[in-house]
């Protein structure tokens, strides 16, 4: 039989053991993915620019990926010949837990904005791939760039914040 009293100092204890580890969590900013709330994504806009020359016969897909579900992060192709190879397969199995915006770029043209997903807000991350890149190019992540610029070069693509880009040509 326990007593009241032994009762009351192990409520106690498992109380300040439970604050004491709430406490820690949260000062050290190690805080479980799970206890997160969803959606932190804060893409705003994406503008895609070719620098190639205007006279090449050539055209640039880029897909933009917004990803709703953590579990599928695991799941998604980490290469551009692995997207574009498995994007068919992959969208029609995750369609709920995904937004692709497909564009196409020819070469030369100025810049085009993309249409984005009305609840790219909610997503947990976002992605960009491109076909003009390497074949073993991994995705560039853009979830934390509220107005990303995508530039089509010779080399490849160059994704940068144009907020930071805007603030240095002023």
């Amino acid at each position: 039989m326990i007593l009241p009293m032994k009762t009351s100092i192990i409520i106690k204890k498992l109380f300040v053991y439970t604050f004491s580890l709430w406490q820690l969590l949260c000062s050290a900013n190690v805080w479980p993915e799970v206890f997160t709330t969803p959606g932190s994504s804060q893409v705003e806009s994406i503008a895609i620019r070719s620098m190639l020359d205007p006279n090449a016969v050539l055209i640039t897909e880029v897909d933009i990926i917004f990803v709703y579900d953590r579990l599928l992060l695991n799941e998604l192709p980490i290469n551009k010949k692995d997207w574009y190879s498995n994007k068919r397969e992959v969208t029609s199995q995750y369609k709920d837990n995904l937004d692709v915006v497909n564009i196409f770029i020819p070469q030369g043209f100025d810049s085009v904005n993309a249409i984005l997903p009305l609840r790219r807000n909610e997503a947990v991350k976002a992605f960009v791939f491109a076909y003009h890149d390497d074949s073993k190019a991994s995705p560039v992540e853009i979830t934390n760039i509220a107005n990303v610029k995508i530039e089509i070069d010779p080399f490849g693509i160059r994704v940068l914040d144009d907020s930071l880009v805007n603030t240095k040509n002023e």
